[in-house]
């Protein structure tokens, strides 16, 4: 990287000078600066103020005193001069010395913020005046490569834009895709091919959904006459015109009152009384069940006492719930622990224990949108009653076939999860690379990314490779670390002393994205590839550069070495001889050998209590020999 020069902002800028009154003649026909905004784009009119003025001529650099770190600067590219108010400066700038692109975007950076901070009294909520940017310094490089880094900038922006064009419209494709595998689910398309193996039984609930529902019926007939549950409104049968699609046989079609009892909750008034709330009895209300996208609801905000139990409703755990007001009417939630609730929630309750309760969330699920659209149509609040929610009616799949489509439907699901975590994982290191960028152009000591650290891990895994030796977990993070020690690249790692060699965990987390790596083989024997190579070199890496041009070269240390396990046992020699110098301040080879005595590691893991009883004297003091005749220390 090139050493970057300290300078002010003055010894590129040059303040216009002049002050005049808005009644001043030489504004007279003058058109004024109305705003410039974010994104860099001027905006004139003929506005009269009260506010003093400045003039700003053709070519000029204008700020805004209020907004320049929002992107609120400009080049005024017209013909003719115009005015500003005071709250705006003008300068002139040496092109020789500055790239316009290149400073504003330095005057949106972190690093900018940081020094007006530190020599403006309020920093950036203070309006920037030229007396406060002038004074400024910043490390600035040569013309040159401020052009290579706004091209750097460019290529990053540009993926960024297109990145979040595709998101609006994946968002949409995985919302769609989404619906559409739960549509499928409950036509009973997904199961088709697991029909042709599981032919209907009359008789038996887990193959035949007529006598499922017979079960039903029986159980709840025994649970009135025996006074555990009062007896229902009479449901209107189902009309064949009625029905919106086919059933598959062994289905049948039936109402949601059918199958359970739908009960609302309730609110002891007043509300957060004392006398009732803040208790130890969980209170639920719609905001819990839609904080979020999971299935199962495992915590709550609210709590009632006892005495507020007589106006509100118990249920047990395992209850499934659905929002039945609002704008988020419709969505469903397992609770796993008994609960109180109010109003604005239905409870299905007295359902028979065999039906699959996934099976019902997710038919909730699919009429969400039915729910909030038709349901509740014609209410100025939309609104479902617990006649409206037992009245809707559900294709009903035998027992078997239930947990058949549960399992269709996660499988299914978890792959959309996949792709849109890929789309985000693809956005985000986009950005965390647009932030790199902007160190590395504004800071000379530049932080690595996990994005740019991944891209080094490729770099290792590449050239292992092209070497034809084994690319390991432990492997890599040991010649990761001989890299950073022989060629003094910064690498972002914090290599500890660990059973097998000098290690960082993070580097665990970032070589198991599946989006960019693939891995062979159970642990211990395990071998890593790079995915998508492409993608992640997209974007120039000084490191990376760095890398390549030493790796090789310690590779081929080890290349004459065919036995994969004596390879690997000089390669942990090495790594830990360095790693003991670099902690140590030593080179003497029985200092080295005493402080290698102190590391120690798991025998059940290495077969050794510590590097000294691993490696013998002789080879620690021949390998320093070897290191500091390479150089290295």
């Amino acid at each position: 990287m090139n050493k970057l020069q300290k300078v002010p902002i003055s010894s590129f800028l040059t303040e216009r000078e002049g002050r005049y009154k808005p009644t001043d003649e030489k504004l007279k026909r003058i058109k004024r600066l109305d705003k410039i905004d974010f994104s860099g784009k001027i905006y004139l009119s003929n506005k009269s103020t009260k506010t003093d003025m400045i003039i700003v001529k053709p070519g000029d650099l204008v700020i805004s005193g209020i907004n320049v770190a929002k992107g609120a600067i400009a080049v005024y590219e017209g013909t003719e001069p115009i005015t500003a108010t005071i709250h705006y400066s003008s300068y002139i700038f040496d092109k020789e010395k500055i790239n316009i692109n290149y400073f504003k975007r330095y005057l949106k950076s972190p690093m900018f913020i940081k020094e007006l901070q530190q020599k403006v009294k309020g920093g950036i909520k203070t309006e920037i005046k030229s007396k406060h940017l002038l004074q400024i310094e910043m490390d600035l490089p040569d013309i040159v490569k401020q052009k290579k880094v706004n091209e750097y900038f460019e290529s990053v922006e540009n993926e960024l834009s297109q990145l979040k064009n595709e998101m609006l419209l994946q968002s949409t494709y995985f919302i769609k895709l989404r619906q559409t595998i739960l549509q499928e689910a409950i036509e009973g398309k997904l199961t088709k091919a697991w029909r042709n193996a599981n032919p209907v039984k009359k008789g038996n609930p887990d193959y035949d959904a007529e006598t499922l529902l017979a079960k039903i019926n029986q159980e709840k007939e025994k649970l009135i006459a025996e006074g555990k549950i009062k007896k229902q409104k009479t449901l209107v049968p189902i009309k064949p015109e009625e029905v919106p699609f086919d059933l598959p046989d062994g289905w049948v079609w039936t109402k949601l009152g059918k199958i359970a009892s739908i009960v609302r909750g309730g609110s002891p008034r007043p509300a957060g009384s004392k006398q009732y709330y803040d208790g130890n009895i969980p209170f639920l209300k719609v905001a819990d069940l839609t904080a979020d996208q999971n299935i199962f609801l495992n915590t709550h905000t609210y709590t009632i006492k006892e005495t507020g139990l007589f106006k509100t409703r118990y249920i047990e755990a395992d209850t499934l719930l659905l929002t039945n007001s609002g704008a988020t009417l419709g969505i469903p939630k397992i609770c796993t622990f008994p609960t109180t609730f109010n109003d604005g929630i239905a409870a299905f309750i007295d359902m028979i224990p065999e039906l699959n309760k996934l099976f019902l969330y997710y038919f909730l699920k699919e009429k969400s949108n039915w729910f909030l659209t038709e349901a509740a149509r014609g209410q100025g609040q939309p609104n479902l009653n617990t006649d409206i929610i037992g009245n809707t009616h559900i294709p009903l799949p035998p027992l078997a076939e239930q947990k058949a489509i549960v399992d269709r439907v996660e499988k299914l699901l978890a792959f959309v999860d996949e792709l849109e975590k890929q789309a985000s994982t693809r956005k985000l290191q986009a950005e965390e690379l647009m932030q790199a960028v902007l160190r590395e152009a504004f800071e000379e000591k530049v932080a690595i990314t996990p994005f740019q650290q991944m891209q080094l891990i490729a770099t290792v895994i590449d050239t292992l490779e092209n070497h034809n030796q084994h690319q390991g977990e432990m492997i890599i993070a040991k010649y990761l670390y001989i890299l950073s020690f022989v060629s003094h690249i910064k690498t972002g790692f914090k290599f500890q002393k660990w059973h097998f060699g000098p290690y960082d965990p993070n580097i665990k987390k970032l070589i198991n994205n599946r989006t960019y790596f693939s891995r062979q083989g159970k642990a211990g024997l395990e071998t890593y590839r790079v995915s998508q190579k492409e993608t992640l070199f997209k974007y120039p890496n000084p490191i990376v550069a760095e890398a390549n041009n030493k790796l090789p070269e310690i590779i081929k240390i080890f290349s004459s070495t065919k036995n994969i396990e004596k390879r690997d046992h000089k390669i942990e020699l090495l790594a830990t001889v360095l790693k003991t110098i670099e902690d140590s301040k030593k080179t003497n080879p029985k200092d080295i050998y005493y402080e290698m005595a102190k590391w120690q590691t798991d025998q059940k893991l290495t077969g050794f209590i510590s590097k000294a009883e691993k490696f013998s004297e002789q080879e620690v003091s021949d390998c320093i020999k070897f290191v500091t005749n390479k150089g290295w220390v």
